[in-house]
């Protein structure tokens, strides 16, 4: 990294391209806006009719359920690692990136306990 950079400047290319949206990225919201609120009502019809509503009814359905959500474990923890190598190292510019991961850490667990409890 150049080192005439300094937190400002790094921080000012970031932001740039959430300056000014085009088309393109305006379509892209809408696109994952739709996505996630069709997610959000499967995820709730989901629950008030049961998994028999997936046609989960196999061990490999399941197996793909605990797997999915292993995952998302090990990558939630992937994000801790790299802010703990960052923050051992001292790279300042990790400062906006920190938080982050520790919040996913969280929301994963929150999820986690959610399913373990319902």
């Amino acid at each position: 990294m150049n080192q005439n950079h300094t937190i400002g400047t790094i921080k000012e290319d970031s932001l740039r391209p959430l300056r000014s949206w085009g088309r393109g990225t305006l379509i892209w919201i809408a696109i994952l806006l739709a996505t996630g609120t069709w997610g959000f009502y499967a995820y709730y019809y989901q629950l008030r009719h049961g998994l028999a509503s997936t046609a989960m009814r196999d061990y490999v359905s399941w197996g793909l359920y605990i797997s999915t959500f292993v995952f998302l474990i090990g990558l939630s923890h992937s994000g801790t690692l790299v802010s703990g190598i960052l923050r051992i190292t001292k790279q300042d510019w990790r400062m906006p990136h920190h938080p982050h991961s520790r919040a996913d850490d969280f929301r994963v667990a929150a999820v986690r306990w959610h399913h373990a409890h319902h």
